[in-house]
């Protein structure tokens, strides 16, 4: 099975930016299948993983990001 990155955007700064989106990491296996394409880019861009889980860590232990649905949404100016 060949695994795919979500979405690859240019972050604020410039530089790419890749993410996942799920609606929950909370099983070993789902959390497996959406951290494997961000750990299969051979690159020190950032990483993040969107879901609405809120117990989750915020970074794992190889550096991807981790942030629930609503806390993203509200880091944008939308009003």
């Amino acid at each position: 099975m060949r695994a795919m990155t979500t979405y690859a955007t240019m972050g604020p700064n410039g530089e790419m930016e890749y993410f996942q989106v799920t609606m929950s990491m909370r099983s070993e296996a789902v959390r497996d299948r959406e951290l494997r394409p961000l750990r299969a880019l051979n690159n020190s861009f950032r990483k993040t993983v969107i879901s609405t889980d809120s117990r989750l860590p915020s970074v794992t232990s190889d550096g991807i990001d981790h942030i629930h649905v609503i806390d993203w949404l509200l880091k944008f100016d939308l009003i």
